[in-house]
Formats: structure tokens, sequence, C-alpha cells
């Protein structure tokens, strides 16, 4: 054979055998890997979607144990429409302990911390100072969710021979409503 001839004939079977190779090897593994990174893309959307049903989980899972809490303590709150059982609790209580209260609404600065709103007041007491304890015990165990902000207790008057000793004291509490805080 003529060195030409030989030289086509490899020629062309190397083209037929490249072409084949490609066609049967080469054009199959790029069709699996178009696959792959298809299916690729299409998992990783689901993993997104499910990383925000998960977080969305999570925050309703958080509101409803808030909520739950919540039911458990609505007994203790105070109704912020009516807070008159609240006053008539602690105008008995202090009654009850013959002490001499005086009551007024108290402004608070809103607390960043307080998951319920809540209402302050200010509170003026006099009597003996084993009554007054026993006023502060009772609040302590009071049927509401209160939080003491400040206590100021002194001397109301000179002591006579024979007189019980008198103080005063100065309450500001808080109290927490039904109303989750906006």
């Amino acid at each position: 054979m003529e060195p030409k001839k030989e030289i086509n004939i490899i020629l062309t079977s190397l083209g037929i055998i490249s072409f084949l190779l490609l066609i049967l090897v080469i054009h199959p593994l790029f069709q699996r890997i178009k696959e792959n990174s298809d299916i690729l893309v299409v998992q990783g959307k689901e993993l997104t979607l499910f990383e925000i049903k998960t977080r969305d989980f999570e925050k309703s899972k958080q509101s409803y144990q808030v909520l739950e809490i919540e039911e458990q303590l609505r007994p203790f709150f105070v109704d912020p429409e009516i807070d008159t059982d609240f006053i008539e609790f602690l105008e008995n209580t202090a009654q009850v302990h013959q002490i001499s209260i005086g009551i007024s609404r108290y402004s608070f600065k809103k607390s960043e911390v307080d998951i319920w709103s809540s209402r302050g007041y200010a509170i003026s007491c006099t009597g003996s100072f084993q009554n007054i304890l026993k006023f502060i015990g009772k609040l302590e165990t009071a049927p509401y969710l209160i939080r003491v902000q400040n206590l100021t207790m002194e001397r109301a008057g000179e002591v006579k021979i024979g007189q019980e000793e008198t103080f005063k004291i100065s309450l500001l509490i808080k109290t927490y409503s039904k109303n989750l805080k906006d």
C-alpha cells in the first residue's frame, strides 16, 4: 500500500474511533453530569425550602410556648381595663393588717425585657412594723403577677412611751396584664 493511502486509512480510522468515542463515551458522560447537576440544583432548592420551614416552625413553636405560659399565668394578671379587683385586694389586705394605705397609678419607662404590658402603682402605707411586714408578705403571695420596683421605709413620727412605733413605707410596684406587649 501506498503511504499516502495508509495515512488516509489511519486518519479515517482515528476519526471514526474518535467520533464513536465521542458518541458512546463522552456524550453519555456529559449527559449524566448535566442530570446530576440538575438534581443537585433541585436538592439545593428543597434544602433551602426545608430550612425556611424549619425556621418558621421554630418561631411558631416559641410563640406557642409564650402563649402557653401566658395561658397558665392568666389568673395572675391584672385586668388592664378594670383594675378595681387588684385595688380592692390591696385595700382589703391593708385593712386586715390594720394599716392605712394610699394607692395611685404610676408610669414606668417601657422595658424591652418585659413580654407583657404592665401598669405601675405607687403605694404608701402607714402602720406598725409587724403589720407592714405582714402586708408585704401578703403582696409576695398575692394572686397577681407583681414586681416590686422600689421600697422605702421610714419612721412616721416620734415614739411615745406605751405606744407602738409607726412606720411609713412607699412601694412602687409593676403589675402585668393579659395583653402581650406590642
